[in-house]
């Protein structure tokens, strides 16, 4: 075998082997957010994204928001994030999942590369009905 089929053989296995390992450690860092009962650890790692079917504590970290952080927009919801108001994408939204925690729940992070700077949202858990 020459050098450059090895070396082909070895770039096609290590990239599925890398993101492998990149998912394994992005799903063990996931954890609740600090405000969150540490009871319900096990609901928030429940919880999947409803585009890609990851955890979506393996994308964000979660955020139980008060009630001045989200409002409801007709069908549509948005968040508040360092003060300004986003839109939560309509995908995003884990319908018909029961809600322990109170509050809204949104798993998002800092968008760096956005020329608005709007946070990618992962996932948005609207509050129990009561």
């Amino acid at each position: 075998m020459s050098k450059v089929n090895s070396m082909r053989g070895f770039v096609r296995l290590s990239f599925p082997l890398g993101a492998l390992l990149f998912l394994v450690a992005a799903t063990a860092a996931a954890a609740p957010p600090q405000n969150a009962d540490p009871a319900l650890g096990s609901w928030f790692r429940s919880l999947t994204d409803p585009i890609v079917g990851l955890s979506c504590c393996a994308e964000a970290d979660g955020h139980i928001l008060s009630d001045s952080d989200w409002r409801a927009n007709g069908d549509r919801y948005e968040i508040r994030v360092a003060g300004a108001w986003w839109p939560v994408p309509p995908e995003t939204v884990l319908n018909h999942v029961p809600n322990p925690t109170g509050g809204a729940v949104a798993f998002w992070e800092p968008h760096r590369h956005a020329a608005n700077r709007a946070p990618k949202i992962y996932c948005f858990v609207r509050p129990a009905e009561g």
